[in-house]
């Protein structure tokens, strides 16, 4: 388990710092990113380099674990967003749709959704994992990870929150499953 000890980065996983780490379900493999355009996978008890992961063609922003599965999302300025078999590091589907940086990515818990938000005009969109298609597009302003981190993930789909300001969002009553 990770119990708060330092990961030092191996001379060969990145050229440029990590931008952001994710560990699996049970804590024994992270993650990391970086502006150099790589992915690599860690074994967490060893720190040691398993794998890298090579496709975006721009920096990489952000990696996520998909929840009991071997299943890898990294999101870049590409535009793109990557899933990756974690096991074989071979890319398993590329989702276009985001107008510009990809900034965020998140499994839903029960791994049936996919969130990604970006910089572009289609700001927010929830794909269906079974044939990877959006099930929801919400043109949003350009701080939308700062809405999610806000409220935490959002999971039932609602209709679309009212945005008066880049401050303050009303959001609707109820919400349907």
């Amino acid at each position: 388990t990770l119990s708060g000890e330092r990961l030092h980065i191996h001379p060969g996983a990145h050229d440029l710092p990590p931008k952001q780490i994710a560990a699996n379900d049970c804590a024994t493999l992270l993650a990391t990113c970086a502006a150099d355009k790589s992915v690599a996978l860690w074994d967490a008890v060893t720190f040691s380099v398993l794998r890298d992961f090579q496709g975006h063609d721009g920096p990489v922003r952000t990696v996520a674990f998909r929840p009991a599965s071997n299943q890898l999302a990294t999101a870049a300025e590409d535009q793109t967003v990557r899933l990756w078999d974690v096991e074989s590091g071979n890319p398993l589907y590329t989702l276009f749709g985001h107008a510009g940086t990809v900034e965020d990515v998140a499994f839903s818990p029960d791994s049936r959704r996919l969130i990604t938000t970006g910089s572009g005009a289609e700001g927010l969109r929830i794909w269906d994992v079974e044939n990877w298609e959006p099930v929801l597009t919400l043109p949003t302003p350009i701080r939308t990870w700062l809405l999610l981190t806000t409220l935490g993930p959002i999971w039932k789909i609602a209709p679309p929150p009212v945005i008066e300001n880049e401050t303050s969002v009303e959001l609707p009553s109820s919400t349907v499953s």
